[in-house]
């Protein structure tokens, strides 16, 4: 498998900043909360949008593509946290894991799936691929 680790330096990707956090935490297994009143499913394309911050309660299903520009929270009650995903950006957003002064006492494991032949995904002029875990914002 050969990974390659790219810095952002210059003309790094943005989106909209422009938002107002919203004055509650989703909870991924509350599918009420998702639109359309489903959790996401395999193979699902899933948005976490800058105003969002959702509490991850359970593990999600296979993701295909995961944009994060809200906040995802990993509580210590899920002590095994196992995501899996062909692709990740966290862009604006943020994947949190305990603090420096409470560590994640569970295992946190991202696994990114796919194939060559799979569809891609540009970041930006410098950075595509068909399995990417970019992270522009924070982790």
């Amino acid at each position: 498998m050969d990974v390659n680790g790219i810095k952002c330096r210059y003309l790094c990707p943005s989106a909209n900043t422009n938002f107002t956090k919203e004055p509650f935490v989703r909870i991924w297994s509350n599918a009420t909360q998702w639109p359309g009143g489903k959790l996401p499913a395999d193979g699902d394309n899933v948005t976490i949008p800058g105003p969002w911050t959702v509490l991850m309660d359970m593990n999600p299903a296979i993701i295909n593509f995961w944009m994060i520009d809200g906040d995802v929270i990993i509580p210590p009650t899920l002590p095994i946290a196992y995501i899996v995903a062909n692709s990740v950006w966290v862009r604006l957003g943020s994947i949190k894991a305990g603090t420096s002064t409470s560590p994640y006492p569970g295992d946190l494991t991202f696994e990114i799936r796919g194939n060559k032949s799979d569809a891609g995904y540009v970041i930006n002029a410098d950075v595509a691929g068909t399995k990417l875990f970019v992270i522009t914002g924070v982790i």
